[in-house]
């Protein structure tokens, strides 16, 4: 059974509405609609009283998706108002949802990017520059280092690594992973590279830089995708991410070319 009342809230905060044969109803998904410039209502909604608390909602083109109209509402920054409108339609107990479900993901507090260290501390200067010249040695430039929003952590979790951040289609981070080099900053750690735990099987790293309508170049690591260039996705592993896949599918690229490592040759093949 549809709640209208609650279809008007989301109405006001989407737009018209119009509805699906599977009982749903169809927006235009503020997410990606600009970019398509088109007025395709990709949006599915469920509205539905007797499950108030998990209302899904998904784009069909984008993958914005989520459980509840409260995660719609906050990933559309709608105004306040609207918000409290919700509750007052939908008793939603906030002990219920886990914090990570609304929190989004951030650079380390430490961050500082490489393109203007004018302002450090000399110390945060002295790693920036060794930072830069280890870099450079990676034949990585300048425009590079402003391209990619390059940055350094002199303290924190992430002490002493070059930070390479990656952003999805509306500009937001949705990874970042650590590379730690003697070069920069002498020390002893476990690893080389570090980077949060997020769901990598939903995101496109680099994907704000990809254009789906030319040529893709998947590749192992950042620093292979920094050297190809132009339209190169990084993996950071071997692993293609289930969302990426679905993008090349759905985007019907006719040039993939797959840069793996030598021992990941069987798993290039698998790919094609």
């Amino acid at each position: 059974m549809i709640n209208y009342e609650l279809l008007h809230l989301v109405e006001s905060v989407l737009g018209s509405s119009e509805h699906k044969k599977d009982g749903n109803y169809g927006f235009k998904c503020p997410k990606c609609s600009q970019k398509y410039n088109d007025s395709k209502k990709k949006l599915e909604v469920d509205i539905n009283t007797t499950k108030t608390l998990k209302n899904y909602f998904h784009c069909w083109r984008c993958d914005f998706k989520g459980t509840n109209l409260r995660q719609l509402f906050k990933g559309v920054n709608s105004d306040r108002f609207f918000v409290n409108e919700l509750e007052k339609l939908v008793k939603y107990d906030r002990n219920n949802f886990q914090n990570k479900e609304f929190n989004e993901l951030t650079l380390p507090k430490e961050f500082v990017p490489l393109y203007d260290y004018s302002k450090m501390s000399y110390f945060d200067k002295k790693l920036a520059q060794n930072s830069i010249k280890y870099l450079k040695n990676r034949n990585i430039s300048e425009i590079d280092i402003v391209k990619y929003n390059i940055g350094i952590c002199s303290s924190g979790k992430y002490n002493g690594r070059i930070i390479f951040p990656s952003y999805n289609m509306f500009n937001e981070l949705n990874l970042f992973t650590g590379r730690y080099h003697s070069d920069v900053l002498p020390s002893t750690v476990f690893t080389s590279y570090m980077k949060p735990t997020v769901d990598e099987s939903a995101i496109i790293p680099f994907e704000n830089l990809i254009n789906f309508n030319l040529p893709i170049i998947l590749c192992e690591g950042v620093f292979d995708a920094l050297a190809i260039k132009v339209n190169a996705i990084p993996l950071f592993g071997k692993t293609m991410s289930e969302k990426l896949k679905q993008t090349l599918l759905s985007e019907k690229v006719k040039d993939i070319y797959i840069c793996l490592d030598k021992d990941a040759k069987k798993k290039a093949l698998q790919y094609v």
